[in-house]
């Protein structure tokens, strides 16, 4: 970031999120200018499949409906702007929008303005930090985006196409959500068949991921994966504190990483001493530290230390709810547990599985379960764990009573018509192998059409045929 002095030019910091616009605000001083996207200004056409095959799979992109102000407010301020650094989220998703703005700005005085910027955790600290080391954008992930968008594109467009026309007229479905009835028709609780989860957390457990905070936040709170993403999310983009500080109290919710700096784990550890006695506190590092587990960005914890539950509990209460302290509170114990020994976790009342679950939780299928076996078996990524239950359930393919999930008698026609026609594709190995694929193409040893190219193979002969 520029030093900002008189006369300079300010530069331009781009986010996803007007919240966390907002809390960035407070950081940056005078010279940054702060704007949101809101999310995607690009994206596939809403009425129509909008993949050319014949193209290579070249995709068609179009404004967003309603975001044409933001475009032209954003290429306004990137003309008058010394450099344009690009803070969408950090995944693949986030650099696919990163890589579409960069083309969409850098006509607003060339592409040599515009960099990268990271953001895991919206605190004073790590703004600084990421600001002062900006990066170039990452072709190859935002490929790995590109490739996930189209085959998603084909196989949503296609399938729901011969679902609608030999079940019903308006039945859609995805490959996620295939995969996800498949997988839940299969269901039978631990002990009764191989589907069923098994424990997948040691003692003591690691940090949490998106897919881990989601089940326990399912079995401890009985909050729905919807909701308990909204409060993460929350909890991420910054809340306004007792002394009048907005700060972002968890670091990015989306990730499939448990890493944590020995730096952090540092901290942890000296929290666990204090909070629990020297006995209590694991023997040893504490979490890997190899580069393959740390991903884009690390383990969903909270990113300011010095804020431990019971200090942001009143004024969480106070912009949140009851609802937005207790999964804080949840994912601080997670962290201080990921470096105690098994005897003092188990002494805070926590399982084998990571959690302890509520009184009255049902034995059957319920959201924690259904998270774990996907977890187990790779389908859904943390962007979309949230939604994938209650996508089905909206679907009419899932049924919730008494807190259990239940494929309705819709859900088992699509199964039957899913194993007749498509028997060895759209399942939980199929969305594997695509993800195996994607890391391939994020690493730069495999193009984005062959990706795709690959994958549409066994589906080419069932739903080859174009859609209008």
């Amino acid at each position: 970031m520029r030093s900002g002095g008189r006369g300079a030019p300010r530069d331009l910091l781009v986010v996803e999120s007007p919240t966390a616009a907002l809390t960035l605000r407070r950081w940056v001083g005078e010279a940054c200018d702060v704007l949101a996207t809101g999310g995607h200004l690009l994206d596939l056409p809403a009425r129509r499949e909008g993949i050319d095959l014949a193209r290579g799979f070249e995709p068609t992109w179009e404004l967003v409906r309603g975001k044409g102000r933001i475009l032209s407010d954003l290429k306004r301020a990137a003309r008058r702007a010394g450099m344009v650094l690009l803070a969408t989220d950090p995944d693949r998703e986030g650099e696919a929008i990163a890589w579409q703005l960069s083309a969409e700005l850098s006509a607003e005085g060339g592409s040599h303005r515009i960099q990268r910027v990271l953001l895991g955790e919206l605190t004073p600290e790590a703004i600084q930090r990421a600001m002062a080391n900006p990066a170039q954008i990452d072709r190859a992930r935002a490929e790995a985006q590109l490739a996930r968008r189209v085959v998603d594109r084909l196989i949503g467009f296609r399938l729901s196409a011969r679902l609608a026309a030999a079940l019903r007229p308006g039945l859609t479905a995805g490959r996620v959500q295939a995969a996800a009835l498949r997988l839940a028709g299969a269901w039978r609780p631990p002990g009764e068949g191989e589907a069923g989860p098994g424990a997948l957390v040691p003692i003591p457990p690691p940090p949490y991921q998106t897919s881990t905070l989601l089940q326990d936040a399912a079995r401890r709170l009985g909050f729905r994966p919807g909701k308990a993403m909204a409060l993460a999310r929350r909890l991420h983009e910054g809340v306004e504190l007792d002394d009048g500080e907005r700060v972002g109290l968890l670091t990015y919710p989306r990730t499939g990483s448990t890493w944590i700096s020995p730096e952090v784990a540092q901290v942890v550890g000296a929290l666990v001493r204090a909070r629990h006695g020297p006995v209590a506190l694991a023997p040893g590092p504490g979490q890997p530290t190899s580069p393959a587990c740390r991903g884009v960005h690390g383990a969903l914890r909270p990113s300011r230390l010095d804020w431990p539950p019971e200090r942001v509990r009143e004024a969480l209460h106070e912009v949140g709810g009851r609802d937005l302290a207790r999964l804080y509170a949840l994912a601080w114990e997670r962290l201080l547990g990921s470096r105690m020994t098994p005897e003092a976790w188990r002494g805070l009342g926590w399982d084998g599985e990571g959690g302890r679950s509520r009184r009255g939780t049902t034995s059957g299928l319920d959201d924690a379960a259904l998270l774990q076996v996907l977890q187990l078996r790779g389908v859904g990524r943390p962007s979309t764990l949230a939604s994938i239950g209650e996508s089905l359930e909206s679907r009419g393919y899932l049924a919730r009573s008494a807190g259990a999930l239940q494929v309705t008698p819709l859900g088992g026609r699509v199964l039957c018509w899913l194993d007749r026609t498509i028997p060895h594709a759209l399942d939980a190995d199929f969305t594997a192998r695509f993800e195996d694929r994607l890391d391939e193409v994020e690493a730069g040893r495999l193009h984005w059409r062959t990706a795709v190219a690959e994958t549409w193979a066994p589906l080419e002969r069932v739903l080859g045929q174009a859609v209008a």
